[in-house]
């Protein structure tokens, strides 16, 4: 009876040990995956800081509408300042609406 005890313990001893090898490497693969999962939200934030970054810094240049009040009275005034305008310093474009002038 005493030897199958000790037989009994021993079996126990070695599933024991066997657990905390298993249980061990079980903690080293959670750990390297978290690790993994770190460094890609660490890659992913980055990715995410630096578009924002380009993003705003390609939109530098904007654009304004202005409105200039003018003494145009026929269509051929408001050709030869649209097309005057256009040659000026940072127009892009230029819309003479003289219509809206006269009503």
């Amino acid at each position: 009876m005493l030897i199958n005890c000790i037989k009994e313990l021993q079996k126990r001893s070695l599933q024991l040990q066997e657990y905390n090898v298993h249980q061990k490497h079980f903690k080293a693969a959670l750990t390297q995956i978290d690790i993994n999962i770190m460094h890609k939200s660490i890659l992913f934030v980055v990715i995410i800081v630096l578009s924002a970054i380009f993003t705003n810094a390609q939109s530098g240049k904007k654009t304004d509408a202005i409105r200039i009040l003018t003494s145009v009275q026929c269509g051929q005034c408001k050709t030869s300042i649209e097309t005057a305008m256009v040659y000026e310093k940072g127009v892009i474009k230029s819309i003479l609406n003289y219509i809206s002038l006269f009503e």
